[in-house]
């Protein structure tokens, strides 16, 4: 039995063959907080009734459900790169050998077309019996990602995620079907799988659906299938018996023991630096810095992507949605804190001139994240103002275009990972 509170709780993803379909979570990553929960949609008939004062339960139904929310955690120096890949859409990459236990990915932003992951947090109640408390989530693609390093503090990365659907343990269940029909008010139903008692799931007959609670299973096929509070309506032999949300995902929603990568460090704010300026050039598929100059005294930054996605893709027949597709521009934005140390950032700003962008944290075991932006423009806000006695502070805002020749921006993660 474990701790009963968040101090066993657990967080991994793997990619999806197909998205929506949840597959085993294989990525665990150590994490700060999350808030991912399903929202459901309702309606609720107010069909005038004869002297009716109120608005009736059984005209309530449940036609969606969606879920979402974000994660929060420090960049380990391994195991990285399977969040950089949905971040970015970066699917093709291969790591690199450097040799002496190195390997080197190089991440460029490519299509989420067709990718997805699974989420599994697990949510440990008080008993700290954590088997039924693993919430899963297939569908899921990063809406928003954030990094950001500040003085005196570990690189962190805040991921805003989209998710088709929220799933438990107790949606492991076979998939199976009614055996015999039933009649209105019947206190059990057969079926040809074993249902775990204390499980809500959802006899569908088409047009007709409804949310039992199962009691403990009796027969060895087909199962006499005790419900809590009797049928409410006939249910036809061979009528789909699902979970709850409607959707019975199978093995996959149970709870995965977490396994994290050995020897992972963290990347933190005094390996960094920030290069601006210069030129690029490409040396084996990685965009370097040429005539480029390390910004003194930043004080913080950070770099936010945004992956505009079609999220409201509701289908006739289905509680679900469809998969995400990406229906506008990407977005990437950098903002710097440093001391006002010379006027070249505000002369750049006031030209309207473009400026390469370089960040780079480079660990003492040799691991290397960095991120290489081309083309970046300082949006209003960057005079130097003056607030009382102390040093001055830029606060600077860049917009990151594409360049026109390689793109807009490009993540090189070196780590022990042989494999993304």
């Amino acid at each position: 039995m474990a701790v009963g509170s968040g101090l066993s709780a657990t967080f991994g993803i793997a990619t999806e063959t197909t998205p929506g379909v949840p597959v085993a979570v294989t990525r665990f990553a150590e994490f700060d907080s999350e808030t991912l929960s399903s929202k459901k949609h309702t309606v609720q008939g107010a069909g005038l009734r004869g002297g009716g004062l109120v608005k009736r339960g059984a005209r309530r139904q449940v036609v969606g459900r969606e879920a979402g929310g974000d994660v929060s955690f420090d960049i380990a120096t391994n195991g990285f790169g399977l969040f950089l890949q949905h971040m970015l859409g970066s699917f093709s990459t291969t790591p690199t050998s450097l040799g002496g236990g190195l390997f080197r990915q190089v991440h460029n932003v490519g299509s989420l077309q067709g990718k997805a992951f699974t989420t599994q947090i697990v949510k440990p109640d008080t008993s700290g019996v954590l088997a039924p408390e693993a919430f899963t989530y297939p569908g899921c693609k990063v809406v928003d990602w954030e990094i950001s390093a500040q003085q005196n503090a570990e690189v962190k990365l805040k991921l805003s995620i989209d998710a088709l659907d929220e799933a438990t343990p107790a949606n492991s269940f076979a998939p199976t079907t009614v055996s015999a029909a039933t009649t209105a008010g019947a206190t059990s139903f057969t079926s040809a799988a074993t249902i775990p008692a204390g499980t809500y799931v959802a006899i569908d007959s088409g047009l007709v659906r409804e949310v039992v609670l199962t009691g403990t299973p009796t027969g060895a096929g087909p199962f006499t299938i005790p419900v809590a509070a009797g049928l409410k309506f006939a249910h036809a032999a061979g009528v789909s018996v699902a979970s709850a949300t409607g959707a019975n995902y199978g093995a996959v929603t149970a709870m995965q023991t977490a396994a994290y990568a050995s020897g992972a460090g963290l990347f933190n704010f005094s390996e960094g630096t920030l290069v601006v300026g210069g030129s690029t050039t490409v040396v084996s598929g990685v965009w370097t810095n040429t005539g480029g100059a390390a910004a003194a005294n930043v004080r913080s930054v950070a770099l936010k992507g945004t992956n505009p996605l079609k999220v409201d893709r509701w289908g006739m027949g289905s509680q679900v949605r469809s998969e995400q597709i990406e229906n506008n521009w990407r977005s990437y934005t950098a903002t710097v804190e440093l001391e006002f140390n010379s006027r070249y950032l505000y002369d750049v700003y006031a030209a309207d001139a473009a400026l390469t962008l370089q960040i780079t944290f480079t660990d003492v075991s040799g691991a290397v994240l960095q991120f290489y932006c081309p083309v970046g423009f300082q949006n209003d806000g960057a005079s130097p103002n003056v607030s009382g006695p102390d040093i001055i502070i830029q606060k600077l805002a860049f917009e990151i275009l594409d360049d026109g020749a390689n793109g807009a921006l490009q993540a090189v993660y070196t780590s022990t990972d042989a494999a993304v």
